[in-house]
């Protein structure tokens, strides 16, 4: 098993293990260039927002993960899945804009107005998510459940 999937019956331990693999290298190259390269921050608050931002979404986003992956194989709904995602990634993204908007003297109602482009598609996807990919997702789930794993067939 590789160590980004994660079987059913997975413990919150092992979702733990998998955010501190992944996000901090989802986040390094984004940050690096938008607050060192563009915005010319310093290093000193470039390592505190890094470590701020990944460890949000690290602390929010395994336990939400854990229970959209429960919620949705006891559902058969991909939802929980999707609206974990956008909750995760915009946690790991509040203090971000918290430091864009409050000290560097950006306007509060565009990082509002920001933020709704960000939570808009999810909410939409939550909501109503698109017939033909919902029921792809639906049908592969089924269609796993009633085959063990590494058969043929």
């Amino acid at each position: 098993m590789p160590f980004y999937r994660l079987d059913k019956d997975s413990n919150l331990k092992a979702y733990y293990r998998v955010f501190i693999l992944v996000w901090p290298a989802l986040f390094v190259i984004p940050f690096f260039v938008l607050l060192v390269l563009v915005l010319h921050v310093s290093w000193l608050s470039f390592i505190g927002l890094y470590f701020l931002c990944t460890g949000l979404a690290i602390l929010v986003g395994a336990p939400l993960f854990h229970w959209a992956r429960k919620r949705s194989e006891f559902a058969k709904d991909p939802r929980p899945v999707i609206l974990a995602s956008g909750l995760t990634v915009l946690s790991g993204m509040a203090p971000l804009v918290y430091f864009l908007v409050r000290p560097m003297g950006l306007d509060p109602v565009a990082a509002l107005g920001a933020g709704c482009v960000a939570v808009i598609p999810w909410v939409a996807l939550c909501l109503r998510p698109p017939k033909k990919l919902y029921e792809r997702i639906r049908s592969r789930r089924s269609s796993t459940h009633s085959h063990p794993r590494g058969s043929d067939t």
